[in-house]
């Protein structure tokens, strides 16, 4: 991708992420390396002559206003602060400094980011673009939402055990008010988007009343666990899982999103309740057919 569109791109390997920043910094200064510093094969004094050659302020994390402070004690280079005492720069500015001290010493104290959260629940909801006064209006935007709701949910590798569905009118018109909830729970934990569908159309037409204007709606799945996790009684182990929901899920990736769809959404048309997007800004990062042409 960085080679069709021409994006610069650098990488930097080292024995610690604050030397891996320095290379990355070398390789970007240093065209003739092909985008890539890999501090790892070099010799010790190798090291510290490119930590020699890099003023202080380009240590990661070391700003204007700390390289002011650090030029009194005669630390004007990268290699300085690598030889500076770690425990010193602990009393004099922070922890945060000490192990910036230690990693261009070689010394790893700066751990990767925690891995993020499993998610408890997955929404999808959207503004209706025109209100939604019947219940087989309502069923066909629970149909597709439950289906987009499930997509996600494979994408995640997820399976849920429960289904939310709420509806609700606007709050700032005038007439009767209404907000419809209800959750159901699957027969077991499943992202099967034909029971998912199931269920949430069930949960809907309980919190769905009629002789109101609904312009909201949502379908939020709860109750998740990783795919596979939650075995039941009925499982057959020997029956290969349903590859139609995948199937579909590619055929919408590589053909735009809701070609091929189960019941409702399985019909690519204009449907009025459909949330409004005239306003919508072009896809200029993300759509080759959306790049801006800047051409004379």
């Amino acid at each position: 991708m960085a080679t069709w569109i021409g994006l610069p791109v650098q990488i930097g390997i080292g024995p610690t992420k604050t030397l891996a920043k320095t290379a990355q910094h070398h390789a970007k200064a240093h065209p003739e390396l092909g985008g890539r510093c890999d501090l790892t094969g070099w010799a010790p004094a190798a090291v510290d002559e490119l930590l020699d050659s890099l003023p202080v302020s380009d240590v990661w994390g070391i700003g204007g206003r700390l390289t002011a402070r650090l030029a009194p004690l005669g630390i004007r280079t990268t290699l300085d602060l690598a030889r500076a005492d770690p425990r010193q720069m602990r009393r004099l500015f922070s922890v945060v400094v000490e192990r910036t001290v230690r990693e261009l010493g070689g010394v790893p104290c700066i751990e990767f980011g925690p891995a993020p959260p499993v998610r408890r629940e997955l929404m999808h909801g959207r503004m209706l673009g025109q209100p939604v006064t019947s219940w087989a209006e309502m069923s066909e935007v629970i149909s597709v939402y439950a289906q987009t709701a499930a997509r996600r949910l494979r994408r995640h590798q997820l399976q849920a055990g429960s289904v939310t569905v709420s509806m609700s009118t606007s709050p700032f018109r005038s007439g009767p008010s209404h907000h419809g909830t209800r959750t159901l729970a699957l027969p077991i934990p499943t992202d099967s988007p034909v029971e998912i569908v199931r269920i949430a159309r069930r949960a809907g037409q309980i919190a769905y009343a009629a002789g109101y204007s609904y312009i909201r709606a949502m379908v939020m799945l709860t109750d998740l666990a990783p795919a596979g996790s939650q075995p039941h009684l009925w499982a057959d182990p020997d029956r290969p899982d349903d590859p139609i929901p995948t199937l579909i899920d590619r055929i919408n990736h590589r053909h735009g999103h809701g070609l091929i769809g189960y019941g409702a959404a399985g019909l690519r048309r204009h449907r009025p309740w459909s949330m409004r997007r005239e306003m919508l800004s072009p896809h200029y990062t993300t759509r080759w057919d959306q790049l801006l042409d800047v051409t004379a």
